[in-house]
């Protein structure tokens, strides 16, 4: 029952459709399409007789949103009025605007007969997916599907066919780029040089089917296809209709390929390894440290390493307070640069290895996964609640998208009563939702369970044989041929410049799949002392990345913490699970695999992979750090240390400025006053969301700086305006609809800290490094976290800092001079910029752009530093 229409008139500023307005090709496509389509009705299917599965009496309440909207679905008959610009889904952006003006919708469970109700919460009429009497779906005005089946099979086959209905195309999507095939599938080069990079460290179809065998039981693969059945069954009568086949198919001149359990696997390992990749950056780390030593000698390299590559920081918050208990990190990975286990390529040897890294990314991004995820999570104990029942915020934080990566449903069977989200084209459970009992929560873990080793390659043989305790051993591997197709404009990744194969419309590559039997696959060969190496991640997740969908089952079918806590033994990704139920308890749990590194290594830089020094085993989930009911009433996670003892690992800067800070401030004032409503949490979120995280800790060293000092009338109005300001980054629309910061300390702000980052650390971490990482620093969205603030605020507390900086960063300069020449500097840098006083520099906002998967569009708004999914709620 998925209303459509025309796009709804709203105030902001829309952007425009970037597939421009010429779509004669396509139209002439869409009309040999529908030529051999059949006609059939698009009419809401009958409401028929309805499975009386019972529900659960629901002790979870609270609200949710999810920008921008539940449907993707652009059908085959309104592909010319999409290309133009003039149409759009009535749930594909019917949740912005609720968003970006921080409402909730209900998150209340229906029943099969519940009352239709008002407004965008009314539940429609009940029809059945493929003419099936064992289970039915209604839909509420923002297009949630509520499934009710029969059997759990039939509740399966359900979710299936209504993401189908509502994201086929993207989980098409998901599923090319999971398999390496994308070239294949939208084609052109940038897909190509991808496959062909990330086959090399993927798995076999039968490998992917073994690994579903080992982790899951004839009940759970029965599950699983049964979810591939509704899609299926979908795909079938979408190649049959015009208004049920998505119209994405019809601009790549192709039909949509049913679904097999490989498929669906593949999404599984994709989405896996998105959580934890982000590490296994050892020879970005090797690289740095040279390019150090190059430029300032290897007594200053190291003190600069060490301030940017820290191990740990007494200072961080952690998300496991003390009371909870110590969680060391057992065996090596500490020793230094000089362990005997340490490996450093030859200058200039990993370039291609690096160069393939970006590849990937940059590709990933194209489709909302570029392995830099967020997200944050407040769980409290009723004991500091108003009304005694503990509470849950969860925001997940990943990417923008046109439709958005999740996709929420709410699906009742004899075993399953949950709502929530989950992702197109993975299984029928709810990944971050409620059940009856209780309600959940994720953020990502980010403990580093991916190392890279170098393993010494037989000189004799560099091809094919490598050395093991002085043995030379076969390489593993196998041929997998990539191909690619003509280039399709107008959608993902869409760059005319990359729009050929190699040179030519089309074409395919064999590439040679190799693996270290002991570690892992191949992406590049290095030289280490003059001597061939190759490059291998390690990964603790290898070959068990499947077993991470089935947590998620038990949590929407558990009815104790108990059985809710032992699911999660079967987790091999690094997770936060935040946690609330009915019998008072509320809390975290971080699950991974923490590798156990070998005496002797250095966990920030490449191993030897010679066998002397591999993992010695992992951390046992027991030992991995939690609090369930902590004294002080709550805890709360933005993707920050998690306990005491716990270490950054090769990529993470947990240090005495986080994010979480913005949380846990506001939280620890509420829990002295006991009475936290649902209402004071959500206005945590609100205030977290706008504020400047850099503002309370650095803000206060400018007025230190300028304590005893006088300063010109520009910098004296400048300074006032900072001094007065609340941190909170809101903006308004101006007389020409342009979004402008509120606060113009906000754009002073951001200026000084430019300035700052630029004086202090741009000359010691060299123009490569600095400039690499900067773009993700000198604007709000991430700067307020990133590396370089936490570093900047160590280097200039100086002996007051809980990690003091053994390098010299400031050059012999007091830290109050150099504060207070950035601040100079910023504002003559805005005086030239804008007209008038201080009061008017009101700089233009950061937005939020919605990256369009197909032929949506959706308007931008002020950025918001929060979950791209929302819940509220209170059990």
């Amino acid at each position: 029952m998925r209303a459509q229409g025309k796009v709804d008139v709203v105030k902001r500023r829309e952007i425009q459709v970037r597939y421009g307005r010429s779509g004669k090709p396509v139209r002439r496509l869409v009309a040999a399409l529908t030529a051999v389509a059949l006609a059939v009705s698009m009419g809401v299917p009958s409401a028929g007789a309805q499975p009386e599965a019972p529900v659960p009496d629901d002790h979870v309440s609270g609200g949710n949103v999810m920008p921008p909207g539940n449907t993707g679905h652009v059908p085959l008959t309104e592909l010319p009025a999409a290309l133009n610009g003039d149409y759009q889904p009535e749930n594909a952006s019917d949740q912005r605007d609720l968003y970006a003006d921080w409402g909730r919708k209900d998150f209340s469970f229906v029943t099969p007969t519940s009352p239709g109700g008002d407004g965008k919460d009314a539940i429609g009429p009940a029809y059945h997916p493929a003419d099936r009497e064992d289970v039915s779906v209604r839909r509420d005005g923002w297009g949630v599907p509520r499934i009710f089946g029969d059997s759990d099979e039939a509740a399966q086959f359900g979710v299936g066919y209504a993401m189908a209905e509502d994201r086929l195309f993207q989980a098409d999507i998901f599923r090319h780029v999971a398999r390496g095939e994308m070239a294949e599938f939208l084609g052109g080069q940038e897909w190509y040089d991808y496959d062909r990079a990330w086959r090399q460290e993927f798995y076999t179809d039968q490998e992917l089917l073994d690994m579903l065998d080992r982790s899951y039981d004839a009940r759970e693969k029965g599950l699983l296809q049964a979810y591939l059945d509704g899609i299926n069954a979908y795909i079938d009568e979408a190649t049959l209709d015009p208004g049920k086949l998505p119209a994405e198919y019809a601009a790549l001149q192709i039909v949509p390929e049913k679904w097999e359990l490989r498929h669906s696997i593949a999404v599984f390992v994709l989405q896996a390894r998105d959580s934890v990749e982000g590490f296994g950056q050892e020879l970005f780390n090797a690289g740095f440290l040279t390019d150090l030593e190059q430029r300032l000698g290897r007594t200053d390299a190291e003190r600069v390493f060490g301030d940017v590559r820290f191990h740990r920081d007494p200072g961080a918050y952690t998300t496991a307070p003390k009371s909870s208990g110590r969680f060391p990190y057992p065996g090596g990975g500490f020793e230094g640069l000089d362990a005997p286990g340490v490996a450093v390529p030859d200058s200039g040897s990993a370039t291609g290895v690096a160069e393939r890294d970006v590849v990937i990314g940059k590709a990933l991004k194209q489709v909302g996964l570029a392995r830099k995820q967020a997200s944050n999570a407040i769980a409290i104990n009723g004991k500091k609640t108003a009304d005694g029942r503990p509470m849950l915020l969860g925001g997940p934080q990943l990417a923008y998208l046109a439709p958005g990566i999740f996709w929420e449903f709410e699906v009742h069977s004899p075993n399953q009563d949950a709502r929530g989200v989950g992702f197109a084209g993975t299984a029928g459970a709810v990944l971050i939702g409620k059940s009856p009992t209780h309600a959940w929560s994720i953020t990502y873990g980010y403990t580093d369970q991916v190392d890279t080793f170098l393993v010494p390659l037989d000189p004799a043989r560099p091809d094919s044989h490598y050395l093991r305790d002085g043995q030379s051993k076969s390489l593993e591997g196998y041929t997998s041929t990539v191909r690619c197709r003509p280039y399709t404009p107008g959608l993902i990744g869409s760059d005319p410049a990359s729009a050929t194969c190699d040179g030519l419309p089309a074409g395919q590559t064999d590439i040679d799949v190799q693996r270290v039997p002991e570690y892992g696959p191949i992406t590049g060969r290095v030289n280490v002392d003059g001597a061939p190496h190759a490059v291998v991640k390690a990964r603790a997740h290898w070959m068990r990345e499947v077993s991470n969908g089935k947590p998620f089952l038990t949590f929407n079918q558990a009815s104790t913490m108990a059985e809710f806590r032992e699911a999660q033994q079967d987790f091999t990704i690094s997770l936060n699970i935040n946690y609330v139920d009915d019998q008072g308890n509320a809390g975290f749990w971080h699950v991974a695999k923490p590798p156990v590194r070998a005496e002797g290594t250095d966990v920030r830089l490449p191993t030897i992979g010679d066998g002397r020094f591999d993992w010695q085993g992992t951390v046992p989930l027991t030992d991995v750090p939690h609090a369930i009911n902590p004294a002080q009433g709550f805890t709360a996670n933005w993707n920050n240390q998690i306990a005491q003892g716990w270490h950054n690992g090769d990529q993470n800067y947990w240090g005495d400025l986080q994010r979480v800070e913005m949380l846990s401030r506001r939280m620890a004032e509420l829990a002295k006053r006991g009475d936290i409503t649902s209402d004071d949490l959500w206005r945590v979120n609100r205030e977290a969301a706008f504020e400047d995280g850099r503002w309370h800790d650095f803000v206060p060293l400018l007025e230190k700086a300028y304590a005893d000092t006088s300063a010109e009338s520009d910098v004296d109005d400048a300074l006032a305006r900072v001094r007065s300001w609340d941190g909170q980054r809101t903006a308004s629309e101006d007389a020409e609809d342009d979004w402008r910061y509120d606060d113009a300390a906000t754009t002073i702000f951001d200026a000084w800290m430019r300035q700052l980052q630029r004086r202090v650390l741009a000359d010691d971490l060299g123009d490569d490094y600095y400039d690499g990482a900067r773009r993700l620093g000198p604007v709000f969205a991430p700067a307020y976290y990133h590396l370089y603030s936490t570093l900047l605020l160590k280097i200039l507390l100086g002996e007051d800092a809980p990690l003091r900086a053994e390098h010299d960063w400031l050059g012999g300069a007091e830290g109050d001079t150099v504060i207070r020449e950035s601040f100079e500097a910023a504002v003559a840098e805005l005086g030239l910029k804008f007209n008038g006083s201080p009061e008017d520099w009101r700089g233009p906002a950061v937005m939020t752009t919605y990256q369009s998967l197909g032929l949506l569009s959706v308007a931008p708004h002020p950025f918001l530093n929060r979950g791209t999914y929302n819940q509220l709620v209170t059990v």
